[in-house]
């Protein structure tokens, strides 16, 4: 229906939502998918994923859809441009941002897997996304009696016990969560290294 794809061409020249705009002039894309019909890049950081789709074929992508997957225990908002993901014409694009943000409560911690779908004229493609745990650490020193006191505000405790391996010392491990994690060591009991770290939702 070349009436239908002409309003979704309009669609996706109209002026992006804010927030859309402002998080995707910062930071660089990174392709994730590339084939003969689109190209895909994501954008990862602060607790967001954002996706842009662009039909890069001469056909149009019909009965689109698009679907970013995260742990179920996040609670997840969608933003996209367009509003109404249905088409996309040849040569246009459409973007989508995810955002995730923990739960006040959690039973367990989550593997922080990402991927998403994108499905359109029959077809379906599945992908994984370049975002993982650090996507929603923002990397902070803090005191003990700080950490007392933020503790006692509220706050999200997760517990992890390893068992104990050959060559692997609690050094060790510090060290990793420290530099490459980004959650900084408040103090060491013993065994037990209590590591602090800020989270952007």
């Amino acid at each position: 229906d070349c009436a239908a794809l002409d309003k979704a061409a309009e669609e996706c020249a109209m002026p992006q939502p804010e927030e859309i705009a402002q998080f995707s002039q910062t930071g660089n894309p990174v392709p994730v998918f590339a084939d003969e019909q689109m190209k895909i890049a994501c954008l990862a950081r602060e607790g967001k994923i954002l996706l842009a789709v662009m039909n890069s074929s001469e056909v149009p992508m019909i009965n689109f859809s698009l679907t970013v997957n995260g742990p179920d225990v996040l609670n997840k908002e969608v933003l996209s441009h367009p509003e109404q993901l249905v088409c996309i014409p040849p040569g246009n694009a459409i973007l989508q941002l995810s955002t995730f943000t923990f739960p006040k409560q959690m039973r367990s911690f989550p593997q922080f897997v990402f991927s998403a779908d994108v499905q359109f004229n029959g077809k379906k493609v599945s992908f994984q996304l370049p975002a993982s745990l650090f996507t929603f650490i923002i990397p902070e020193e803090t005191t003990t009696a700080e950490f007392g006191k933020i503790w006692k505000s509220g706050g999200t405790e997760i517990v992890y016990t390893m068992p104990r391996m050959e060559g692997v010392t609690i050094d060790n491990i510090c060290q990793v969560l420290n530099t490459v994690v980004g959650v900084k060591t408040v103090q060491r009991i013993r065994t037990e290294e209590i590591f602090f770290g800020a989270l952007w939702s």
